[in-house]
């Protein structure tokens, strides 16, 4: 993921460059002050538009592998209470199958507690708070 992060940067950094050296370059040009409007509102319709495109795909690449399940796949899904208190976590069952949805209930007794679920390799593959009065 951080890599794909590096190329989104080093891509901004170009279009940044481009633009800085578009605008030196046309800097020197003398032109009425209706044409520079022109230029320049149709330059950031374009940019508009760009920027835009740009949104919806960042969008839908980060949106569609949606991490939660629909309502059908939990609905018949194992309930694990889970209560966080100083130094310890309560679980109703610490045992469960592979391949069985599972619902982790998460509250607290005192204070706010991070809950995390990692696998194998350590990677965090969610997490919640535990508050207090409230259930997660």
């Amino acid at each position: 993921m951080q890599e794909i992060a590096w190329y989104i940067t080093v891509i901004l950094i170009g279009l940044l460059a481009f633009i800085f050296l578009r605008v030196l370059w046309t800097s020197n040009t003398e032109s009425s002050y209706e044409e520079v409007t022109k230029r320049a509102y149709a330059f950031r319709g374009t940019l508009f538009w760009l920027v835009v495109g740009v949104g919806v795909v960042i969008a839908l690449s980060t949106l569609l592998p949606w991490p939660h399940p629909s309502s059908a796949a939990t609905a018949n899904a194992e309930v694990v209470e889970v209560t966080g208190s100083q130094w310890q976590w309560e679980l109703s069952k610490s045992q469960f199958q592979v391949g069985k949805a599972v619902e982790f209930r998460v509250t607290s007794k005192d204070v706010n507690h991070g809950f995390g679920i990692y696998d194998n390799s350590l990677h965090l593959l969610a997490q919640v708070q535990a508050m207090p009065g409230y259930t997660n």
